[in-house]
């Protein structure tokens, strides 16, 4: 198993809203794509992600709980899957929910999804100005776009 995938095993993704309704375990599976040797693999679990913890620019409370996943990957520096993630949080990051949408956060705290997902990001700060000096450009790129969403919402 994948120690990163791993911490994020218990989380009752069953219980929390997606684009289609609640997630479930296939959330979970496309995390675990996102860092396949398999480039088919992975886009697709991308795109499963994409439309279902974020679609058409909307928020849903699976996101929120997705981002610190996310972050891990960054900042472990996996070897597969860098680049989706920076798009998966470059369109969360963008994503909009109405401020009645609220959700309890890790430490218990019941606020606005946009602004609980933009809280999570922004526990990322330092990983995307690590990676502006990545070797791939790819990944110095998207770095950068990040960063100028963060800074300019």
């Amino acid at each position: 198993m994948n120690p990163i995938i791993d911490q994020f095993a218990n989380i009752s993704w069953d219980k929390l809203e997606i684009a289609s309704g609640k997630g479930g375990l296939h959330i979970y599976r496309a995390l675990q794509g996102l860092l396949s040797s398999d480039s088919v693999v992975r886009e697709k679990s991308y795109w499963h992600l994409d439309n279902e913890v974020v679609c058409q620019s909307d928020l849903y409370e699976t996101a929120y709980f997705v981002v610190p996943f996310l972050l891990s990957v960054l900042r472990e520096r996996v070897q597969y899957g860098r680049d989706r993630v920076y798009d998966l949080l470059y369109e969360i990051g963008n994503s909009y929910a109405p401020p009645t949408i609220l959700v309890r956060t890790l430490t218990g705290d019941e606020i606005s999804l946009k602004d609980a997902c933009a809280q999570e990001i922004g526990k990322g700060l330092d990983i995307f100005v690590r990676d502006m000096n990545d070797p791939e450009l790819k990944i110095r790129n998207k770095a950068k776009e990040l960063l100028e969403l963060i800074e300019n919402p």
